[in-house]
């Protein structure tokens, strides 16, 4: 992002972020915060529930990984056309493995220990609290970009992840 905007000669933009896509604006907004103007954080991802239900469904994964092995997982995502959040047998790959036939057959022959650490730590690091992912309470707290906080309402995108974002960056509006 910040490449585009030097290229087109632009100085600094406003930022939105929906859902996860909040957690990709303020990383952007972190790492240059010169380059931005503002943010709208429309529906942040997170709550417990949110957190509690994405480390389930990675745990399911691992489970069926551990049962069926990683060829059960191509065979798996070839035959349906569920996602991630549908069925998490397929695991976070479902629709690459789906989509790109070498990626498949590299991902059948994957080392099973190191797959279980990677994903293991995939599930421990983008859920590892009860708001949308990456940036630091830290990070946020330095801050200086007016944003808007527009709170979700279900379980995926709880108000408990906007108000967190409204304590952590300065300023911010809900």
């Amino acid at each position: 992002g910040k490449g585009l905007l030097d290229h087109l000669g632009i100085e600094n933009a406003h930022l939105m972020g929906g859902c996860m896509g909040c957690s990709v604006a303020i990383a952007f907004a972190v790492a240059y915060p010169a380059a931005t103007r503002s943010m709208i954080l429309f529906w942040p991802v997170g709550g417990a529930k949110y957190r509690m239900t994405g480390q389930q469904r990675f745990a399911e994964h691992l489970a069926y990984v551990a049962q069926n092995g990683l060829p059960a997982v191509v065979a798996l995502a070839r035959q349906s056309d569920k996602s991630f959040g549908a069925d998490p047998r397929g695991g976070p790959w479902v629709s690459v493995i789906r989509n790109d036939p070498a990626f498949a057959d590299r991902y059948a022959a994957l080392d099973l220990g190191q797959y279980k650490r990677t994903v293991e730590g995939m599930a421990r690091t983008l859920l590892d609290r009860d708001t949308a992912p990456g940036s630091t309470p830290e990070e946020l707290l330095r801050l200086k970009v007016p944003t808007l906080i527009v709170p979700g309402s279900d379980p995926s995108h709880a108000t408990s992840a906007a108000c967190y974002l409204e304590e952590c960056i300065p300023g911010a509006e809900y």
